[in-house]
């Protein structure tokens, strides 16, 4: 039930935090290109803060934890970059489709190969009706009539949305290797050089490009200020929240449910907030992802019916 509860609440943070950086990317004043390194540096700080009060005011880590911990914040700076330039590219259906495959199947796939944690029929199942429904539900409407610039940019397009899966899913799944190899006495601290890592890549981007002007990019109105503080204060939440999560229940299950849970309730909160139409396809793959995470949660519950029905 704690686990439930927790998982629940990742899912609520994710969520906010989607809706919190959309307001403020809205009111951000500066080049909208800036708003990503921006946003990773003030992150970073607040991140790290965060969680060195949730270690208990205490940082001591080993060799191992920090060197996890810079290679996910170049894969978390990676993975900025990589969703970006596949939304100025293609659809976003089939970005969000790749990048929510990356972030289940990858660490599935790795706690399966080297932690000897099986896939079950009703997992794997679960799994594609939620693949399906990602499709339906993120499929915008008038997608795709430029078709002939698609086509143009199609193979770089999904290069950049492999790379992002690959990225989403690679970043869970050093969360988790982290604390299957160091234990969780260190989580918190694998969380903080993540986070303070991509913060000091994105500032030498920021100079690198902006050179001398580098200042006035942090500039802000006092609403974009609010929404970013919120957004980096959700985030720092929201990640602390999934490494306890990943202490007490099976990778597979935490993965599915942040993803899918996130874009799930992200298309509601938009339908209601933004005055977004969801479409009747929309609709139907709300329902049918619903169905996938209920199968999800209750596979096993599942199974023994399964088998005492052929039995």
């Amino acid at each position: 039930m704690y686990t439930a509860l927790i998982i629940a609440l990742v899912i609520l943070l994710y969520t906010l935090q989607s809706l919190f950086t959309r307001l403020y990317t809205d009111h951000y004043p500066g080049d909208k290109g800036l708003t990503t390194p921006v946003f990773a540096v003030i992150c970073g700080l607040i991140v790290t803060v965060v969680s060195f009060i949730f270690s208990g005011f205490t940082f001591s880590c080993g060799w191992l934890t920090v060197l996890l911990g810079v290679i996910n914040a170049f894969i978390l700076y990676g993975y900025d970059a990589f969703i970006i330039k596949a939304s100025a590219t293609g659809p976003y259906s089939i970005l969000m489709t790749f990048s929510l495959t990356g972030g289940i199947v990858v660490p599935a796939i790795v706690s399966w190969l080297f932690f000897e944690v099986p896939f079950s029929v009703v997992q794997l199942v679960s799994i594609l009706i939620i693949f399906a429904s990602v499709l339906m539900i993120s499929k915008k409407e008038n997608e795709g009539e430029d078709k002939e610039e698609h086509k143009k940019h199609r193979t770089f397009f999904l290069i950049i949305c492999t790379l992002l899966g690959l990225a989403n899913g690679l970043y869970g799944v050093l969360l988790n290797v982290q604390q299957e190899l160091t234990g969780v006495s260190e989580k918190e601290e694998m969380v903080a050089v993540t986070f303070i890592g991509a913060a000091v890549i994105s500032l030498v981007q920021l100079v690198v490009k902006e050179g001398k002007n580098t200042l006035k990019a942090f500039k802000q109105t006092k609403l974009s200020l609010a929404f970013l503080l919120l957004t980096a204060l959700v985030s720092a939440l929201a990640i602390n929240a999934l490494v306890i999560a990943l202490e007490g229940a099976d990778t597979t299950l935490v993965y599915t449910f942040d993803n899918a849970g996130v874009l799930l309730l992200s298309a509601i909160a938009s339908a209601v907030f933004f005055k977004e139409k969801l479409s009747r396809l929309n609709i139907i793959g709300c329902i049918i992802m619903s169905i996938g995470l209920i199968c999800m949660s209750q596979y096993a519950n599942i199974e023994l019916f399964l088998r005492g029905l052929f039995a």
